[in-house]
């Protein structure tokens, strides 16, 4: 019985811990070009749309007042910017974001200075970081999907509840107006 009950416990785990595989995104460091100069950076591979993606991007460093300074070669530039994934230090950020409506694949690459990109060999903690970030933009994305369909559901029940006020007050209104009248009918026949 207890081996049972182990095979089932374990099972159940291993399809929790495929499911989350599954669902995980892929980051890896690799060489990426802008233009015809090679940097060092990441790819992220991810399993929601190339508009998501971009738009998460977009809010996520919008939200922390990053200003965009413009596009080299399709990426995105952020210049001498300090980002909370990296600390206190000032960054250039590039990405760019290809792909179709079922996958999407994010060039990100982060530097320093001129040729300082951040790779796991000569800044491991932020190259950490900004892994773990890339990371979690699925969820990110999930996460704001989530709250906008709750938000669609509140909206839908707020329109209900005030239709419902709406009726109700109409029914008080009657109520009153009958009222009335019955009182102007228990006037009249008193006399």
């Amino acid at each position: 019985m207890k081996l049972i009950r182990k095979g089932v416990v374990s099972a159940f785990f291993s399809i929790f811990l495929i499911h989350g595989a599954l669902l995980a995104q892929v980051v890896s460091e690799a060489p990426v070009k802008i233009g015809k100069t090679p940097c060092s950076g990441f790819i992220a591979l991810s399993g929601k749309s190339k508009d998501e993606v971009t738009g998460i991007l977009k809010e996520q460093l919008g939200a922390e007042g990053l200003k965009k300074h413009g596009k080299k070669h399709k990426f995105t530039v952020y210049k001498g910017v300090v980002w909370h994934v990296t600390g206190s230090n000032r960054v250039d950020l590039y990405y760019k974001v290809t792909g179709n409506k079922k996958h999407s694949k994010v060039y990100f690459i982060a530097s320093k200075g001129y040729d300082n990109y951040i790779t796991a060999t000569n800044d491991q903690q932020d190259a950490a970081s900004v892994t773990s970030y890339l990371s979690s933009l699925d969820g990110a994305i999930t996460l704001n999907d989530e709250l906008k369909k709750k938000a669609e559901e509140l909206n839908a029940l707020n329109n209900k509840l005030d239709k419902e006020k709406a009726a109700v007050n109409k029914t008080e209104a009657a109520r009153t107006q009958k009222v009335m009248e019955v009182k102007k009918i228990e006037k009249t026949e008193a006399y």
